[in-house]
């Protein structure tokens, strides 16, 4: 089951989006099959957590943000007066991803379960590609944009996630000499390829924290030798997804191809990212439209979509001082979305404001300052626990590394794009976050060798139980 589990979960988030855009007449609600997996999850990890106390293996600190998160959450509700089904759909936002997190401390992964899941995510890359050339060449060859090329996931934000994990993985395998150099220049060139075709102009950027964190796991051991392979490696794989960019995506009407335009502030940081839309003052509305004319002036200075950054603002603007116990709380799990709930009040932040576009600004508005802070926190501790873990001398230290690297990447595409809505990339946080968390737990609470213990006062420093003390 430790395998299957997750294996049909991947399975279906990867593929539910294109099988219900390639036949339409499906029914809308199949749309929720995830989610009754995530359910059957969540009960066989219930019952083997109890039936072997396995429980007692989830780290404290772990806990304490659940119940946090769980209180500010329950604050939130009464203190807007949130609707059971709007809770319902909050509930499935944010907390469905917790028995995922918690699979890997019901069942051990072991290293040969790890190789299997691993094969099942080169698996998922593989099939990108020709998806992707696909719907850039045939499909969609009469759209100019890349926006419709999602392989078999449902955005290109996804998609370049997933992708730069996987390349950013292959490095931390190459650099620990665990894959040869041809094996992770095909792996990376599989990657690149459908990230490019989806022209998701933040990819770099997802490389660039990827490799950083890579460089931190591994600081003080990478040799000026394999420092000059990976830089190597990434020229190579940024100089493809530019080429490609500027073959397929650069514009007749002045653009000087991808490199022009993240280094102009009109077109890349003003267009994108901030036009200085700030929020009007909060008041509630207890109306239930999509609103709209007027009443979004209300709560904008312009009645148009905001850049990431003005999203980030909006919450800070409209709540903190006007309305500082909803700064606090937010206004309440699932009252700023509709992905069922009509009696969502403050729909208007999402539909037309655009105020919640990026998963951080979603929380803010949400769960208020301190719901975004401890799922922060939550964040942190899988990247400082995935961090202690690769200090391993071992295969499983270079999995830890992988881990912390690829959070990286999660941290900036929460400031990217609501990753809470792309479902693959929180599964895959959750998944592989919490093997790391769960490897680490379990090696700190081994019990020491009898040939590694102290002899006539001298100190033993084996680098599992190093590590997990660091960790504690």
């Amino acid at each position: 089951m430790k395998i299957a589990l997750p294996t049909s979960l991947f399975v279906g988030v990867f593929f539910l989006s294109l099988i219900m855009n390639q036949y339409p007449d499906l029914p809308p609600r199949l749309g929720y099959a995830p989610d009754l997996m995530i359910g059957c999850i969540a009960l066989f990890v219930g019952l083997r957590l109890i039936a072997t106390g396995n429980i007692a293996t989830i780290p404290m600190k772990y806990i304490g943000v659940f119940l946090g998160f769980v209180y500010v959450t329950i604050a939130g509700a009464l203190i807007n007066g949130v609707s059971p089904d709007v809770i319902f759909a909050g509930i499935r936002t944010y907390f469905k991803y917790v028995p995922i997190f918690l699979l890997p401390f019901a069942y051990n992964y072991e290293r040969a379960d790890l190789r299997k899941m691993l094969g099942l995510m080169l698996g998922l890359l593989v099939i990108q590609t020709p998806l992707t050339l696909w719907q850039r060449f045939s499909e969609f060859s009469n759209v100019f944009t890349g926006d419709s090329v999602t392989g078999s996931l449902a955005t290109t934000a996804a998609l370049a996630v997933f992708c730069s994990m996987c390349i950013v993985a292959a490095l931390c395998y190459l650099l620990d000499k665990r894959i040869s150099m041809v094996t992770a220049a095909v792996l990376c060139l599989l990657a690149i390829f459908p990230t490019s075709l989806g022209e998701t102009k933040v990819t770099p950027f997802f490389l660039i924290v990827g490799a950083a964190g890579i460089l931190i796991a591994r600081w003080g051991s990478v040799s000026k030798q394999q420092l000059i392979m990976l830089s190597s490696v990434g020229v190579l794989v940024m100089g493809l997804f530019v080429g490609i960019y500027d073959v397929l995506y650069s514009r007749d009407d002045g653009n000087t191809g991808f490199l022009g335009l993240i280094t102009d502030k009109e077109r890349m940081f003003d267009n994108y990212n901030y036009k200085g839309i700030t929020a009007n003052p909060f008041e509630p509305i207890r109306e239930n439209p999509h609103v709209v004319g007027t009443q979004v002036e209300e709560y904008a200075s312009e009645p148009v979509d905001v850049g990431r950054l003005d999203a980030l603002r909006m919450p800070v603007d409209s709540l903190m001082m006007h309305a500082p116990l909803r700064f606090l709380f937010g206004l309440g799990i699932g009252n700023t979305d509709s992905s069922f709930g009509e009696g969502a009040v403050y729909r208007y932040v999402k539909f037309e404001l655009g105020g919640a576009s990026t998963g951080l600004s979603f929380l803010m508005w949400e769960t208020g300052i301190l719901g975004t802070l401890f799922y922060l926190l939550f964040m942190y501790f899988v990247s400082r626990d995935s961090l202690a873990l690769s200090r391993e001398a071992s295969l499983t230290g270079t999995f830890g590394a992988a881990v912390f690297a690829c959070t990286t990447i999660v941290f900036l595409n929460i400031i990217y794009t609501n990753m809470f809505h792309q479902q693959t990339v929180p599964i895959m946080f959750a998944f592989f976050g919490g093997i790391a968390v769960a490897q680490l737990s379990r090696t700190r609470m081994a019990p020491v060798p009898e040939k590694e213990r102290p002899v006539a006062g001298i100190p033993i420093s084996p680098i599992s139980h190093e590590t997990a003390a660091r960790s504690r």
